[in-house]
């Protein structure tokens, strides 16, 4: 099995569609292209939607998110949504 940085390195370089989801599940769902990473393992989101259920899409074209605060991150298709 590889190692989580690993895979999160392998993420990064591809530009890959994912999902973040956090560690406090009231805080909603980002879904983005992860554009990079730092030492801390903190994930740079670009063009980044969050989703809250019950709540409009907010989009936001840059943001990073820090380690501590991320519970899953998850490939997905460009339009799939991970909030129903």
């Amino acid at each position: 099995m590889p190692s989580p940085a690993l895979e999160l390195c392998t993420l990064a370089r591809a530009n890959s569609h994912v999902t973040v989801w956090p560690v406090d599940p009231h805080s909603g769902v980002l879904t983005g292209t992860c554009v990079g990473l730092d030492e801390f393992f903190n994930v740079v989101l670009q063009d980044a939607t969050l989703e809250i259920p019950g709540s409009d899409p907010t989009s936001l074209p840059l943001v990073l998110v820090r380690a501590d605060t991320i519970a899953m991150i998850h490939t997905i298709t460009p339009k799939e949504s991970p909030v129903q």
